[in-house]
């Protein structure tokens, strides 16, 4: 995730990746086969996804699972 400084929370990392690859809440939701009211949710840190889910949003926003989930990149690629 190419950002200047850390995002603090999981719902602010999600937001800033999915406004990196210019995609709408939609589109991301399409992506999963979700409901869009998930996506905001979860961008506005009201609720957490589960491990399943993570790795659905991270395939779907194109980035690794760990960097979602702390911020570090390449902490956690999900393949192990």
């Amino acid at each position: 995730m190419a950002m200047e400084t850390m995002i603090e929370t999981f719902g602010g990392r999600v937001r800033a990746r999915r406004l990196e690859l210019g995609m709408t809440q939609n589109e991301v939701a399409r992506r999963m086969e979700i409901q869009v009211v998930q996506i905001s949710n979860w961008e506005r840190d009201t609720c957490l996804p589960k491990l399943s889910m993570v790795l659905r949003l991270s395939r779907a926003l194109e980035i690794p699972p760990g960097e979602l989930v702390d911020g570090i990149p390449g902490s956690w690629t999900g393949e192990n």
